[in-house]
Parts: C-alpha cells; sequence; structure tokens
C-alpha cells in the first residue's frame, strides 16, 4: 500500500484521498493485489473514520468483502468498535455483508454482541434478521456469545428482538459444539440475571437434557432438581465422613489406653481431639442446612 495512502486512512484526511485518486485512479485497486494486512477501508472502519470510508466504497465496493490477515471484513470492525454510521454505510452498499464470517465463523452481528455494542446489534438485526440465526464455527448462537462475554443488557435485547421477529424459538434451544445450550452456560457461570432473562420467556421449565415430545417429562429431572439432589448428596457424604473420623478419635488404633508415661495426659489428649471435632462438626452441619433451607 502506497504510504501516503495508510496515513490518509488513519487520519480520515477525505482530501488527501482525493488527490490520491486524481494522481492514480488505480490507487485502492492495487491495495487489493498488496500483501498488507489492512485495506484503508478497513483501517477506516477500525477508527470510525465514516467520510473517508464512503469515498472507498464508492470508489471500490469490492474492498468491502477484503478479509485482513486476522480474517476480518471492514463491517466486522465497524462492528466491535460500535461504529453504526460505518454500519450503516457499509450496509447500503452491500447488504449482503452482514452474512460474511471471519475466520472463527462470526458474522458482524456475532462482534457487536460479544462487545455489548447495543446500536449497531439493533441495526444489524433490522437490515438483516436472518443473520440472527448464523453459527460460529463452534457451534454458538448469538445467545452463547452473549452468554459467554456477560453481557446481560445484550441479552435483554436480544431476547426481546427475537421474540418480535420469531427466531426466538428457533436458537433458544440450540446447542454448541459441547452440548450445551445458552441457559446451560448461564447457569454454570452462575450468570443470575441471564438466567432469569432467559428463563422468564420459557412457557414452562427448561430442562437440562431437553426431552423428546414423546417423553415422560415427569421422570425428567430439571437443573434445580439435579442441584439439590447434588447438595443432599454432599450432605450424605459429609455426614459419613465426620462418623468415620469421630469414631477415629474415639477409638484410635490400639485402644485410648496405649502404653506410654501417662495415660491421663494421652486420655485428656483425645477428649480435647473429641471436643474440637464437635465443634467443627457442628458448625459445617448446620451451614451445610441452612444452605439447603435456602434452596
Amino acid at each position: 500500500m502506497d504510504p501516503r495512502l495508510h496515513v490518509a486512512a488513519c487520519n480520515g484526511v477525505v482530501g488527501a484521498l482525493q488527490k490520491l485518486l486524481q494522481e492514480d485512479p488505480l490507487v485502492l485497486s492495487k491495495v487489493i493485489m498488496s500483501t498488507s494486512s489492512d485495506s484503508p477501508l478497513h483501517i477506516a472502519a477500525l477508527l470510525g473514520h465514516t467520510d473517508f470510508a464512503k469515498l472507498v466504497m464508492s470508489r471500490n465496493p469490492e474492498l468491502s468483502r477484503d478479509l485482513n490477515q486476522q480474517g476480518y471484513t471492514p463491517i466486522h470492525l465497524a462492528s466491535l468498535k460500535g461504529h453504526l454510521q460505518i454500519v450503516t454505510e457499509l450496509l447500503n452498499f452491500d447488504k449482503e455483508v452482514c452474512f460474511v464470517k471471519d475466520c472463527e465463523g462470526r458474522t458482524p452481528l456475532h462482534c457487536a454482541a460479544i462487545k455489548g455494542r447495543l446500536e449497531v446489534i439493533t441495526h444489524l438485526m433490522c437490515c438483516c434478521p436472518e443473520s440472527a440465526m448464523e453459527v460460529t464455527a463452534k457451534g454458538e448462537t448469538l445467545l452463547h456469545l452473549v452468554v459467554n462475554n456477560g453481557q446481560s443488557e445484550v441479552m435483554v435485547l436480544l431476547i426481546s428482538s427475537l421474540r418480535e421477529m420469531n427466531l426466538l424459538h428457533r436458537l433458544i434451544d440450540c446447542r454448541d459444539e459441547d452440548g450445551n445450550t445458552a441457559l446451560q452456560l448461564a447457569i454454570a457461570k452462575n450468570h443470575k440475571q441471564m438466567i432469569k432473562t432467559v428463563s422468564i420467556d420459557q412457557k414452562h421449565e427448561i430442562t437440562a437434557d431437553h426431552p423428546s415430545r414423546g417423553s415422560n417429562g415427569a421422570h425428567d429431572l430439571t437443573w434445580k432438581d439435579k442441584l439439590l439432589s447434588l447438595h443432599n448428596a454432599i450432605i450424605i457424604l459429609c455426614s459419613l465422613l465426620a462418623t468415620c473420623c469421630f469414631d477415629a478419635i474415639i477409638n484410635p488404633p490400639g485402644g485410648v489406653w496405649q502404653t506410654r508415661p501417662s495415660n491421663d495426659v494421652i486420655h485428656a489428649e483425645n477428649l480435647t481431639d473429641v471436643a474440637a471435632f464437635f465443634e467443627v462438626f457442628l458448625g459445617t452441619s448446620t451451614s451445610l442446612f441452612k444452605e439447603k433451607n435456602i434452596h
């Protein structure tokens, strides 16, 4: 790339670009054949130089689909940075760029969702609603990406928008390559607000394994049931361990009265251990049962 073109793109100087085009009308076309990582349009999209980007697109619209070395198109970069005006202009020139994916299979909408760019998300979904159905190379939907990146506000917006477009039912149960739905990820990451947001839309409680329509739902455990079962199992295990420890203190190998200089001292040591054990055991048991009652 001509160094002067690179400087003009970084600074967003439209006049400098116009001068270069007068000197060499093919200056932008030559960029496609160069080994440079970012085209002038990539740079303008990244830095938010709208007027500069518009001039580049008017002369060489094919640059809007050009991938840099990181696998991003200009609209991916504009979406990541939240530059709504540039996203709008890019879509005006070529609406199909909203379906172009980067090296990880992410669309511009995915990028905007990851970074929480609410205005860009809204615009992309209005212009290209079907792009909301695209998944990444790892099978992640929009909802998976939002959960993984902790974007609670985006989740509220997406649930509302997807419901209005009658697309939510097609995404809510989708699983990534690890077999997880967005709700399961939210539970695993303890994103309470997201759990509430996703769950509240369901007409029935979402189960962990999502039984088929013909299965008996009465025998399918929900996530809450599974967690409570695990909690109870832990309490029982702690009780068994406590019993074994208590028995070992009361009846150590060889008996309490062993051949030592002072049996009274040994007995006193064991009684001290028992008292300490009871203090720890009762405290732990009480806290466990309090937690159970909370749930």
